[in-house]
């Protein structure tokens, strides 16, 4: 019956970004597609400013699909549909499949970890949390290519 049930194996996710500052003062965070040559190029450019988070992410099973469809459900009155909206669905999607992060802070001169709590996701920059949730979605999906394959 291998392959007919979700395996709940963790698989990486991990993104490349810079901390820049704007002419005005403003803190900013560049997230870099490594998928496309610019992105490869603006990494070879910020050089050891580039981070990396890495997170650990669980597939979703049948039960848990259903779950997030059905939370992120709702009605529109103007067409008489119902929608899917898609910011809780981000935001759904994070919080019930990601399982683990490298995030930490200073405290007290050591590095401790950051809870993965959806306190500390809330407070994730937007281009990250798209980014990872981006990169999750395609790490859950068959490609073209892979289909071809």
């Amino acid at each position: 019956m291998a392959g007919v049930f979700a395996s709940g194996d963790y698989f990486e996710v991990f993104i490349r970004y810079v901390n820049l500052k704007t002419a005005s003062g403003i803190e900013i965070v560049k997230v870099f597609d490594e998928s496309t040559e610019k992105g490869k190029q603006d990494i070879e450019k910020y050089g050891e400013k580039v981070q990396v988070l890495k997170t650990q992410w669980v597939a979703p099973n049948w039960k848990q699909s259903n779950e997030l469809l059905r939370k992120c459900m709702r009605y529109d009155a103007e067409s008489g549909k119902r929608e899917l909206d898609w910011p809780l669905y981000r935001a759904l999607l994070i919080e019930m499949f990601m399982k683990k992060w490298d995030i930490t802070s200073t405290e007290g001169g050591k590095e401790v970890p950051v809870p993965l709590v959806r306190e500390n996701i809330d407070r994730l920059d937007a281009q990250i949390a798209v980014a990872l949730v981006d990169k999750f979605i395609e790490r859950t999906n068959v490609s073209e290519e892979e289909l071809g394959k």
